[in-house]
């Protein structure tokens, strides 16, 4: 998947932005998942300025839903 980064970068971080639009389960391991293939493409897919937007609400997602009610869950959540 890697060498395809920059293709996959901007619809990846749409699709999480939808998932968490519609579902109120907050992080879940597919999501979590996806997010740490995302982090591991910081030196070949950057996103560009149109995607800022994106990435901005994907983290604000991310803030939103890393609380949890077991300790070593919510670590691993501030952790990514």
């Amino acid at each position: 998947f890697k060498p395809y980064a920059r293709y996959w970068l901007t619809p990846i971080i749409q699709m999480c932005n939808q998932v968490f639009e519609k579902s109120s389960d907050g992080l879940n391991t597919f999501l979590i998942d996806t997010i740490v293939i995302l982090l591991s493409w910081n030196s070949v897919a950057i996103p560009s300025e149109l995607d800022t937007m994106s990435v901005q609400r994907l983290l604000e997602y991310l803030f939103l839903n890393c609380t949890h009610t077991n300790s070593l869950v919510m670590k691993s959540n501030l952790d990514l």
